[in-house]
C-alpha cells in the first residue's frame, strides 16, 4: 500500500487528494493509523492545511460509498506504479497493523441485515449513482426535476413512494430555463422548499475544481436526500466521454457526493445508435446502480425504460407529456410558458390512423343511406359517382370499393349481418324495425335493442 501511496504526487487534484484519505479510512476501518499514513504523504503537497484540518477530514468520512484500496491503485497506476506479477508475504507487512474493513457474514446475518433504504422505491435507494439518458430534446431535463421536486415534497412519482428529503440540481447546462421549469412546478405541485437549484457549477473535471470543493462542502452542510447533475457533459467539460480514465473520474465525483447518504443522478446523452447505454466508456454503465432511458414517440408521449435498477424490476410503466404553465407575459407583451412533465397514469391511449381516402368516402356514402343496406345497393352508390374512386375503369371501382369494405370492417366502423350492412356507432337497425313491427301490432314493451320504449327511429349525425 505504501509503496502504491509513494508513487502518487502529493500535489495532486483536490479530488484525487481528497479519494486517498477516503481509501485510507476504508481501508483501515478509520483507525488513527491510517489518519498517519494519509498525514505523513500529504505533508509535501499544497493540500495540507495541518493535522488539525487533516483529522476534521477524517472524522467526515463516515460511510465508505464504494472508494477503497481500489481506488488508490488506480491512481497509482496512472502515475506509472505497476503491480508485481507475484506476491510474497513480505508485500503485506505495511498493511498488518490496520484492521480490516472485510467482513464474514453468515446466512443469518445475510436475513437480518437492514433493508438499503430508499429515496424512490424501487428506483433509487441513498448512496447510489443513477443517470437518466437519451437524445437531446427527448424529455430528460423535464424528467429530472420532476423527480427531485417529488422527493422534496415527499410525493409520490410515477406511483413510486418517495423517502422526503432535500434535492440539489445542478443545473450546469441551463440554469436559466431551470428556473422557469421549478416555477412551472411550483404552480403545479405548490411550494417544496428543500428543492434547491445549485448554479454557478461550470467544472467539476479540472484538477483542483473550486466548483467540485465548494459543491462538496454544501452537500457537506445541508446533507440532501438526491443530487441531480445536469448535464455530464457540461459539468465535466473537456471530459473525453470514451477514456476509462476520464469517466472512472466521474465516478469517483458522484461516489464523493453519495459519502453522506445522498443518491446521485447523472443526466447524459445515449449513443448515437440510440443504444440502450449511455454515451462514453462502459465504465460508467457498469458503476450505474440505475439506468433509465427516455425517448420520445411519434405521438409525443416521452417513455422511460429502466435498463438497469438494482433496486427492483425493470418493468416499471414511466410515461409523461411536456404540459405548459402560464408564465405570463415578456417585457414585448408576448405570452411566456414554462414547460414542465405530465404524468400519464395507466397505459397512454394510441392513437387511431386516419382511414383511407376510399375508405372515408365509403363510409359517408353508406351514411347518407337509409340502413342498413344490401351490398348490392351501397356498391352500386359508390361505383356510380367518383367519390370513391376517380378511376374510368368500372371493374377499378369495385376493386377499390371491395378494398374500403375490408378496411371498414378491420377497423369495427361497420357491421354486416343477414345480408345487410350499416355504420357501428352502437345502433342496431335491424333490431330497431323489429321493435317497430313489435308497436305497430301493438305491443308496446320496451325494445330490449335500443333500452328504451319510444320509437326506434335513429337520429344520425351529419358526417
Amino acid at each position: 500500500m505504501r509503496g502504491a501511496l509513494s508513487a502518487i504526487p502529493p500535489d495532486v487534484d483536490y479530488c484525487d487528494w481528497f479519494n486517498i484519505g477516503m481509501a485510507l479510512h476504508s481501508a483501515c476501518g478509520g483507525l488513527p493509523e491510517g489518519l498517519d499514513v494519509w498525514d505523513a504523504w500529504s505533508k509535501g503537497g499544497t493540500k495540507y492545511k495541518g493535522p488539525r484540518e487533516l483529522a476534521s477530514k477524517w472524522r467526515s468520512f463516515t460511510a465508505w460509498g464504494g472508494i477503497g484500496l481500489g481506488t488508490l491503485f488506480h491512481l497509482a497506476s496512472a502515475y506509472g506504479w505497476s503491480d508485481r506479477p507475484e506476491w510474497g508475504a513480505d508485500d503485506f507487512e505495511d498493511l498488518q497493523p490496520l484492521a480490516s474493513r472485510l467482513k464474514l457474514l453468515t446466512p443469518a446475518d445475510c436475513k437480518s441485515a437492514p433493508s438499503r433504504g430508499y429515496i424512490i422505491k424501487g428506483m433509487l435507494a441513498p448512496r447510489d449513482v443513477g443517470c437518466i439518458f437519451g437524445q437531446p430534446g427527448a424529455g430528460k431535463s423535464l424528467l429530472a426535476p420532476h423527480l427531485a421536486y417529488a422527493v422534496a415534497q415527499g410525493r409520490e412519482a410515477f406511483g413510486l413512494r418517495t423517502r422526503q428529503g432535500g434535492a440539489f440540481y445542478v443545473a450546469a447546462e441551463d440554469a436559466h430555463g431551470m428556473l422557469g421549469r421549478v416555477r412551472a412546478l411550483e404552480m403545479a405541485h405548490n411550494d417544496a422548499p428543500q428543492f434547491k437549484v445549485v448554479d454557478g457549477v461550470c467544472d467539476l473535471l479540472a484538477d483542483g475544481s473550486p466548483d467540485l470543493a465548494d459543491l462538496v462542502n454544501l452537500v457537506r452542510e445541508h446533507r440532501p436526500a438526491l443530487i441531480v447533475i445536469d448535464t455530464l457533459a457540461m459539468a465535466f467539460p473537456g471530459l473525453e466521454e470514451n477514456d476509462a480514465k476520464g469517466m472512472g473520474r466521474v465516478v469517483a465525483v458522484a461516489r464523493k457526493l453519495t459519502q453522506w447518504g445522498a443518491a446521485v443522478l447523472l443526466i447524459h446523452h445515449d449513443t448515437k445508435a440510440e443504444g440502450a447505454t449511455p454515451r462514453g466508456h462502459s465504465l460508467l454503465n457498469g458503476a450505474l446502480d440505475m439506468a433509465l432511458w427516455v425517448k420520445r414517440d411519434e405521438e409525443g408521449i416521452i417513455r422511460g425504460r429502466l435498463t438497469k435498477n438494482r433496486n427492483g424490476t425493470c418493468d416499471r410503466d414511466i410515461a409523461f407529456r411536456i404540459e405548459t404553465e402560464d408564465g405570463g407575459q415578456d417585457d414585448d407583451g408576448d405570452a411566456v410558458t414554462w414547460p414542465r412533465c405530465g404524468e400519464l397514469v395507466g397505459p397512454p391511449a394510441r392513437k387511431e390512423k386516419a382511414l383511407p381516402r376510399g375508405a372515408q368516402a365509403a363510409l359517408h356514402i353508406l351514411r347518407d343511406m337509409e340502413q342498413p343496406v344490401t351490398e348490392a345497393t351501397w356498391r352500386q352508390a359508390c361505383i356510380d359517382g367518383r367519390r370513391m374512386s376517380p378511376s374510368e375503369d368500372r371493374k377499378s371501382r369495385i376493386t377499390a370499393f371491395r378494398r374500403a369494405v375490408g378496411e371498414l370492417i378491420q377497423r369495427g366502423s361497420i357491421r354486416f349481418e343477414n345480408g345487410f350492412y350499416w355504420e357501428d356507432d352502437g345502433f342496431d337497425p335491424i333490431a330497431a324495425r323489429q321493435g317497430d313491427r313489435q308497436r305497430q301490432s301493438g305491443d308496446m314493451s320496451p325494445n330490449v335493442a335500443t333500452g328504451t320504449g319510444e320509437t326506434g327511429d335513429r337520429q344520425r349525425h351529419t358526417p
